[in-house]
């Protein structure tokens, strides 16, 4: 959930000063060690117990800083590595 939702805006990280980032090679991010890999516990409120986790790909960049997922996620489209 974006932290203004209720504004109807949502904040990004485009850049140091909001500025667009270029598109980025999938092939740099992986040999730049740009990618990580987030855990995000699933927890069972019935239980109260964790239940499981999901891993979520976050990229990096070194000038613009963590990116959207939907930032990426065209260059993999478009290099043929994305299938849903």
């Amino acid at each position: 959930m974006a932290a203004d939702e209720h504004s109807g805006e949502r904040h990004r990280f485009s850049g140091a000063h909001g500025s667009a980032v270029a598109p980025v090679s999938i092939d740099e991010a992986l040999s730049n060690n740009w990618l990580d890999i987030w855990y995000q516990p699933k927890i069972d409120l019935w239980r109260k117990c964790l239940a499981g986790a999901e891993a979520l790909v976050r990229m990096h960049h070194p000038q613009a800083g963590f990116l959207w997922p939907e930032d990426y996620l065209e260059a993999l489209d478009q290099e043929g590595l994305f299938e849903a």
